[in-house]
């Protein structure tokens, strides 16, 4: 199936030349200076990245450029930036793309052909790497013949997420889909694309071949109506499936009648997940669950006509002896669905976890859920978050946690308080149950009652939440928390600038509490706040263990104030800032007094623009400190969208000594920057 590159020596680097934004080029450097065509080509690359040239326009003779390349040349430091690339510590042998770096943003400067190079060299020269992850990558669109080559230099690939493109074409699909060898594949997965019929023909080859499939997700995948039927029909022949995540509005009724089939057969699959499928469709589904005899955890989500299914889903769960986690989120369960749920409940004895998010569900279909699990002693967790919900549903499921004891937690999201309370809801807030079992965020109606709450000094009322758009409730949650002996976390959110009577009493609270342990504020950026002096209030308090700041104006008075903090403080060992706005020189301030701290065990903050040089401060003050060395100290740093990752790579690369302990998360995101560190320690 592997098609020879017909792109010649000379054809490559006759295209390359030709392309208008090299006119410049040609004229500065005679040929003369390149001994080999190979290093031309390097040199034209490079040449690519510094005038910011974007070559992602879609075209043949560009792919098989792109093919000779990476089967004639070896990649070198000179034109390969490890920051393309992720491989995860936490998940080992997974490689990821960053889809900042390939998409040829001009901050990145970091050409397309780069990427190509390093997934070849990597696939060739580290056979642990079994997964690979090109979702929003434009290697998937621009080179699809190169990546198939590129799939093909590794017999160990057996995970394959892609996608992420509307505007990919039928063939690059086709392309690439040759390139995978079912061999070995557990996990495929494939989002947003554009699978026509002989797409889905491939696809369903690779399933058939498959035999150790485990994981399938196809989101969004086009397929039309023939299509579905060949991929589920193939998936029928898949004995080691266990998971199974389908969310495509195509699937019509005759094609999930294979997917019944797939329930009631495959006797491995255990998760099971269906979004954005039509009512007749969910409705064959839940009919053949109710012969399901492997399936743990089902996941039906963002249907707004589930009541057609829901007697039949309903009638299923009361016989089923094996799903334990049930999540229904973003449909609408009205009273009459809800009603059907709570028969569920009163008879079922495997479920441990039901989730029903934002389902816009009523107080009155959640009075009839609480009612049903006064009498269920096997549900553990119930999730109502996102839902319109008062303070009579919190009396309910106060009354059914009374006669619940299995019950763990329920979590209600943001309560509607009209802040008239009678006495059984002030009772309740007051007592035991609600604070360990019942998880609901408070409104301003609510923050005067829960500053009498914690007046009463209870010994099992450990967490006091405040959030308020002004400072007269804040303040009296703080005098409240001034006779407090018990309290050990305190999360703090504010919408406005605190005024400095309500400063001054934080400092006092820091300076005279001797419980707490944990303490959180967020509040937005501001300099009439004095965060510095809070800071410097903490100074001598010997109980906190972990403080986190959110959204913090981090000037050189607040850098000051942190520093000499950390100089003098012995019990905290965890210091988190998140979304700061750093001034000019702070990051310099900071990392002053930091080598004389030996409890931090954990420093993690946002890479402060423009700051490189203070950054490189803090990190040779760790490289330094033996101390923190030997206790493997987690630095972290949560790398914004527009910074320079390449600085901070070669910022990391020169603190060689704690390199295996640096450990880097994108901030915003989930997958941008951890390959700073991983990539170094690779050797790239």
């Amino acid at each position: 199936m592997t098609r020879a590159c017909t792109c010649t020596e000379r054809e490559a680097l006759d295209y390359i030349l030709s392309q208008p934004e090299l006119t410049e080029f040609a004229q500065q450097v005679p040929s003369v200076d390149f001994p080999t065509v190979t290093t031309r080509i390097f040199s034209v690359w490079n040449f690519f990245k510094q005038k910011h040239i974007d070559i992602s326009k879609p075209c043949s003779r560009n792919d098989e450029a792109g093919c000779w390349l990476l089967e004639h040349l070896t990649p070198c430091n000179k034109i390969l930036h490890p920051v393309d690339v992720q491989l995860s510590e936490s998940k080992p042998g997974l490689l990821k793309f960053s889809p900042t770096g390939l998409w040829g943003y001009t901050r990145s400067e970091v050409a397309l052909l780069d990427s190509l190079f390093l997934v070849c060299w990597l696939l060739k020269k580290h056979p642990c790497i079994q997964a690979i992850d090109l979702y929003e990558t434009r290697l998937f669109v621009q080179f699809p013949t190169a990546l198939r080559l590129a799939l093909a230099y590794s017999s160990n690939i057996k995970s394959v997420t892609a996608g992420g493109f509307y505007s990919t074409t039928h063939q690059h699909h086709n392309t690439f889909l040759e390139g995978i060898r079912p061999d070995h594949l557990e996990h495929f997965e494939a989002r947003y694309l554009k699978f026509d019929i002989e797409s889905a023909t491939r696809l369903s080859e690779v399933f058939v071949c498959a035999s150790q499939l485990k994981s399938v997700v196809l989101d969004e995948s086009g397929l039309s109506k023939k299509g579905m039927k060949l991929v589920l029909k193939s998936l029928q022949l898949c004995a080691e499936l266990t998971s199974l995540e389908i969310k495509d509005d195509s699937l019509k009724e005759d094609s999930a009648t294979y997917l019944g089939t797939i329930i009631r057969c495959r006797k491995k699959l255990k998760d099971f997940a269906l979004y954005r499928v039509p009512p007749v469709s969910l409705q064959v589904v839940a009919k053949a669950l109710k012969e399901n005899t492997s399936i743990e955890n089902l996941k039906i989500g963002k249907s707004d006509e589930i009541a057609r299914a829901m007697p039949y889903l309903a009638n299923a769960l009361k016989v089923d002896s094996t799903i334990k986690t049930l999540e229904l989120n973003n449909v609408c369960l009205g009273d009459c669905e809800a009603g059907l749920l709570a028969q569920v409940l009163r008879v079922n004895t495997t479920l441990r976890k039901v989730q029903l998010q934002e389902d816009k569900l009523t107080d009155s279909g959640a009075r009839l859920l609480a009612e049903a699990l006064e009498t269920n002693h096997t549900l553990q967790d119930l999730d109502l978050a996102l839902n319109n919900l008062s303070e009579a549903t919190v009396i309910q499921f106060a009354r059914t946690l009374a006669l619940n004891a299995s019950l763990d937690m329920v979590h209600l999201g943001y309560v509607n308080f009209s802040g008239e309370f009678d006495e059984e809801l002030v009772q309740i807030l007051r007592g035991h149950e609600c604070c360990r079992r019942m998880h609901m965020e408070w409104n301003t109606a609510m923050l005067n009652e829960l500053a009498r709450i914690i007046l009463l000094d209870r010994h099992d009322i450990k967490k006091a939440c405040a959030s308020s758009a002004a400072d007269t409730p804040v303040m009296q949650i703080l005098s409240a928390l001034h006779s407090n002996s018990h309290i050990t976390e305190v999360w703090l959110e504010v919408d406005e600038v605190l005024d400095i009577v309500t400063t001054t009493a934080l400092v006092q609270f820091f300076q005279n509490t001797k419980s707490l342990k944990s303490f959180c504020w967020k509040s937005p950026i501001a300099e009439d706040t004095d965060v510095a002096g809070v800071i410097r209030g903490m100074r001598n308090n010997d109980t906190v263990t972990r403080c986190e700041f959110f959204s913090l104006d981090f000037n050189v008075e607040v850098a000051e104030a942190l520093s000499n903090m950390l100089e003098v403080n012995t019990t905290l060992y965890a210091l988190i800032i998140k979304h700061a706005y750093f001034h000019e020189g702070a990051m310099k301030v900071f990392a002053k007094h930091f080598d004389r701290n030996y409890t931090l065990s954990q420093l993690q903050m946002n890479y402060p623009d423009d700051q490189t040089p203070g950054l490189y401060k803090v990190l040779e003050v760790q490289r330094r400190n033996q101390q923190l060395v030997n206790r493997a100290t987690r630095f972290v740093l949560d790398i914004c969208r527009d910074c320079d990752c390449r600085e901070a790579f070669r910022i990391l690369q020169r603190c060689d000594s704690v390199v295996q302990q640096v450990k880097c998360v994108t901030e915003g995101t989930e997958d941008d920057a951890r390959k700073l560190v991983d990539a170094a320690k690779w050797g790239l």
